[in-house]
C-alpha cells in the first residue's frame, strides 16, 4: 500500500493526539511520584478558612481574563452561545489547556472543537484566536501583580532573586494591555 498525502495526514491525525495523550500520562505518572504527601498533608492541616477563601479568590481572578477571551472570540466571530454555557466550555477549555499546556495548542484544539458546531468555517476559528491571544498571559499577569506589590509572598522568591525580575516583567503584561 503506498501512502499518499491523504494517508499520511490520517497517520498524523491518529499518532499526534496518542503521543500527546502518552506523554501526558507518564509526565503526571512522574508528578505524582515527586509529591511529598507529608508535607502537603501538613500545609493542608495549616489552611485556615480564610486563607482558603483567599486562595479561591486568588484563582478566580487569575481565571477571569481569560474566560473573557472566550467571550470576546464569540462575539468576534458571532457565535450564538447563551451565557452559561459559553461560560462553562471557556472554564472547561481554559482549564484543560492551564494544566496540560502545550504551548496553547490544546486550548486551540478544545475551542475548535467544542466551537465548531457555532461556525461555518473552522479556519475562522483559528484566525481569530490569534487576533484576541493578547489576553494567553493576563491571568498569569494578574497574579505576578499581586506578587510583585507584596499581597502574596511566596517564600521561594527569597531563594531565587533571579525570579523576582520575571514577576515584576509579568506584572507589567496587564497594565500594558489595558
Amino acid at each position: 500500500m503506498k501512502l499518499n498525502k491523504k494517508n499520511w495526514l490520517l497517520v498524523f491525525k491518529i499518532l499526534f493526539p496518542v503521543s500527546i495523550l502518552f506523554l501526558i500520562v507518564i509526565e503526571s505518572e512522574n508528578m505524582v511520584k515527586s509529591i511529598d504527601f507529608n508535607l502537603l498533608k501538613s500545609h493542608f492541616i495549616e489552611l485556615t478558612p480564610l486563607k482558603l477563601i483567599f486562595i479561591i479568590i486568588v484563582g478566580l481572578v487569575a481565571m477571569a481574563p481569560i474566560l473573557f477571551f472566550d467571550v470576546i472570540l464569540c462575539e468576534v466571530l458571532i457565535l450564538k452561545i447563551k451565557v452559561q454555557k459559553l461560560f462553562s466550555l471557556a472554564w472547561i477549555i481554559n482549564s484543560f489547556s492551564n494544566f496540560l499546556g502545550f504551548g496553547g495548542a490544546i486550548g486551540l484544539s478544545l475551542r475548535t472543537y467544542f466551537f465548531k458546531n457555532y461556525v461555518k468555517e473552522k479556519s475562522l476559528i483559528i484566525k481569530n484566536i490569534a487576533k484576541v491571544s493578547v489576553f494567553y498571559l493576563s491571568g498569569t499577569s494578574i497574579f505576578c501583580l499581586i506578587t510583585a506589590v507584596g499581597i502574596i509572598k511566596p517564600t521561594f522568591l527569597t531563594k531565587m532573586k533571579w525570579l523576582k525580575i520575571a514577576v515584576w516583567f509579568l506584572a507589567m503584561y496587564i497594565p500594558f494591555i489595558l
